[in-house]
């Protein structure tokens, strides 16, 4: 038996090793995605403050268009804005 697998070329050694080679570099790509997975939990976890905070600010936001005063304002600026948008065409 071992006679044939020398003539095939290959040793149970050779085999053997090959094999933990591949099950070396399983275990070092698993652990690698596991690393980045907690990179990524980490970077989630940082973030979240500044998407709550952009949140605030987007609602914020939607409140000052639907007040009052925003209105207001829109319609007393218009004839301006009018104005200048002639302006830019004319010249």
């Amino acid at each position: 038996m071992n006679a044939e697998r020398e003539e095939a070329g290959s040793s149970p050694h050779h085999v053997g090793r090959s094999d933990f080679e591949t099950y070396q570099r399983e275990l070092a790509l698993v652990d690698e995605i596991i690393g980045l997975k907690a990179a990524l939990a980490q970077e989630a976890v940082r973030n979240a403050p500044d998407r709550l905070e952009l949140e605030e600010l987007r609602t914020e936001y939607h409140a000052l268009l639907r007040s009052s005063t925003w209105k207001l304002g829109r319609i007393v600026v218009l004839p301006l804005r009018i104005v200048r948008r002639i302006a830019r065409r004319v010249g």
